[in-house]
Order: structure tokens, then sequence, then C-alpha cells
């Protein structure tokens, strides 16, 4: 999940989007990954639409995450499956509104 994290950071698009620096993405994957609790999803979820997320929700899951950091309409806009996250105290943001909420820290 850190892998792809770090690469959606990097994507032109992304890095357009929030007009940051190289130097600003990295501190923030940095903090990041000081920060990051590694889980071991075991696959058997089954909350989403499109069977490749499920693992990503069971992260969040397991890692008691805060935040899920996505665009993927199948998270996104599924208003059920973000009330279920929220049962689990997860919001669902978009990759702008978490790289805003880590600048606040």
């Amino acid at each position: 999940m850190l892998d792809e994290i770090s690469a959606v950071l990097l994507r032109p698009r992304v890095r357009r989007a929030v007009r940051v620096s190289d130097e600003r993405i990295a501190l923030w994957f940095r903090r990041l990954q000081g920060e990051a609790i590694l889980t071991a999803p075991e696959g058997n979820l089954r909350l989403c639409r499109d069977p490749k997320d499920n693992i990503v929700l069971e992260t969040a899951i397991l890692g008691e995450a805060h935040y899920l950091v996505s665009r993927d309409a199948d998270i996104a806009r599924d208003l059920d499956l973000i009330a279920r996250l929220h049962e689990h105290n997860i919001e669902v943001v978009t990759v702008a509104q978490f790289l805003a909420l880590l600048g606040e820290g």
C-alpha cells in the first residue's frame, strides 16, 4: 500500500492538482511512513463491488485508519460503503483533501 501511495503522490496530474514541490511530497510521504501501521489482510472482506478494492478496505479497517484516500468511484461514490467505513471511524477523502490535512499538522 505504501508503494502505491508513493506512486499516486508522484503522478503528474496529482502534483498539478495540489501544486506542491517534489520535496514537499517526499516530506509528506516520509511522515506517512513514520505513522503507518502495518497490517496483514487475509483477503476475506467483501464490501466493495470491485474485488481489488476490498484489500484496501480491509487494510484500512485492520489498521484502524482514520482516512481512506481514494478517487476510485467504487469507493468514493458508494454511500453504503462510506457509511460502513464510518462505522469503523474511517472517512473517505480525496488526495487533495488528505494532503491538506497533512499540511494542517
